[in-house]
């Protein structure tokens, strides 16, 4: 077994980071093909949901556009993070005798939240579309950040639990079982933030707790990876 990378420091740590990021970015520009697979696999869920919508009249319905459009978010989630983590399994190894796991799993993770920024601002455009925007102006850029946060909390929970089911064999089984118990608390949290915002209300006490769920897991993540890494 090759020696472990000695720790880096903060500078080297972030530019490390970087690195593997822009690699990550790289590498998805070779093959597109994947991240507009994932938008076409949005609009068909928000076009199923539109058809609902309308059937059931619901079309002008705040809370029914909050629930709805996070759901397309977790979903979005669940389907794009074992994707990358079941592509990077051969090349585990390898990486193992370049950089240290907490450089690898904090690259992954921000690159997934920034994807999934991404298409979270596709799938917000598409529901102004098909639906209705129900948001002030002077709360969009708040509204931005909470699905930032979220999309940056699904990102690192996801991420440790895909790798923890691949490596231990089960794969998307273990995930899937996994991963939905663990983030329906900030699902719920999600839901009554965003809605809070629709009606005008910034609700900080439930900002700060989002926060400082993403802090804890980060924690969690920074603790446990490496034991998952070395195994």
């Amino acid at each position: 077994m090759p020696l472990q990378p000695k720790y880096p420091s903060f500078s080297t740590l972030f530019r490390e980071i970087k690195t593997l990021f822009i690699k990550d970015f790289i590498l998805d520009l070779h093959h597109l093909f994947s991240f507009w697979g994932c938008l076409l696999y949005v609009g068909c869920i928000i076009f199923i949901h539109y058809l609902g919508i309308e059937l059931a009249e619901l079309s002008h319905n705040t809370a029914h556009w909050n629930i709805q459009f996070w759901l397309c978010i977790v979903l979005m989630a669940l389907f794009l993070v074992p994707k990358y983590f079941s592509l990077d399994k051969p090349k585990l190894f390898y990486l193992y005798t370049l950089t240290p796991p907490e450089v690898y799993f904090f690259s992954r993770t921000f690159y997934l939240s920034t994807i999934l920024s991404i298409i979270a601002i596709c799938c917000y455009l598409i529901f102004i579309l098909l639906f209705f925007n129900p948001l002030s102006g002077k709360f969009f850029g708040i509204f931005l950040l909470l699905v930032l946060l979220g999309n940056n909390f699904f990102s690192t929970c996801f991420c440790l639990i895909c790798f923890m089911a691949f490596r231990s064999g089960y794969g998307y089984f273990l995930f899937s079982i996994l991963a939905i118990p663990l983030s329906l608390p900030i699902i719920a949290l999600l839901f009554k933030t965003s809605l809070y915002l629709i009606h005008g209300i910034l609700h900080t006490t439930l900002f700060c707790i989002l926060v400082s769920c993403n802090v804890i897991f980060y924690c969690i993540a920074f603790i446990l990876f490496p034991y998952l890494w070395k195994t």
